[in-house]
């Protein structure tokens, strides 16, 4: 008989462990969210809304330095280009290069990576500011006060380095959490396509044509070259190999043109 009790002991203790258990894996999430919440002091508290704030401005910034990027490889440089393109196949080809008559060479126009990070400097704090969201830390247990600062961008090859200025200040009573500036390393190829793109430029304007495939070996396949040469001119598109979100887009124009349905310069 005792040894039935135990048991019946031992059976009701591991029914109650496991029913423990159960609720905890239903309920873990909102266990999480409830210590999230309500942290052990008011210090951890604003810090950890500051945490959360960053993550809404490094949304933005990853958003709207995204958008512009697309812009720059898009447009050769600048974010809207009304002429000097050639448009071929539902693409709008900005021309870089002209071809000098009798020289087989032309006079390119070369993408300067200062030049970007100004107009990323310029271009991006407007645009982020609009988007950036932060009502739902508005009218919380503590007082919050911010102000939007400048922007530079840093413009290597496979990264771009946001650096926004942004001041944000959480109090509580004698607790208080602040910023001055946020900075995000964003992976975008821009500075990579802009060189790249340089490259096959100065080559032509040097008299010799383009060949792609050098180029493609050359940097082991990461990049695609794609080369169309719809008479007399010739347009490139330049993405990466693994993934196409961006496209840098650019076009050599020729000499001996004619009216045709794609290709003509605008």
């Amino acid at each position: 008989m005792k040894k039935r009790g135990q048991l019946s002991v031992f059976i009701v203790v591991g029914i109650v462990l496991i029913v423990v258990f159960m609720l905890f894996f239903f309920f873990r999430d909102k266990i999480t969210k409830t210590l999230r919440e309500e942290p052990i002091n008011p210090q951890e508290y604003l810090n950890q809304q500051l945490d959360d704030i960053k993550m809404e401005i490094g949304r933005c910034v990853n958003q709207e330095t995204s958008k512009a990027s697309k812009l720059l490889m898009e447009n050769g440089g600048v974010f809207n280009r009304k002429f000097g393109f050639i448009r071929y196949i539902n693409i709008s080809y900005p021309v870089l290069c002209r071809e000098i008559n009798g020289t087989g060479s032309c006079l390119a126009e070369p993408i300067l990576i200062s030049n970007l990070q100004g107009k990323l400097g310029t271009y991006l704090p407007e645009k982020i500011n609009k988007c950036i969201n932060l009502e739902s830390f508005k009218n919380k247990d503590y007082s919050l006060v911010f102000r939007v600062g400048n922007l530079t961008a840093v413009i290597l090859d496979e990264i771009i380095v946001v650096d926004l200025g942004f001041y944000v200040k959480l109090s509580k009573g004698p607790y208080i959490a602040e910023k001055d500036s946020f900075v995000y390393n964003l992976n975008i190829p821009l500075g990579a396509f802009s060189k790249l793109a340089n490259s096959l430029l100065q080559v032509k304007a040097g008299g010799t044509e383009i060949n792609s495939l050098f180029y493609e070996l050359l940097s082991f396949n990461k990049y695609l070259i794609q080369v169309r040469k719809p008479y007399p001119d010739e347009v490139y598109d330049i993405t990466l190999t693994n993934n196409d979100k961006y496209h840098f887009y650019f076009a050599i124009e020729g000499i001996g043109r004619y009216e045709r349905v794609e290709g003509r310069l605008r």
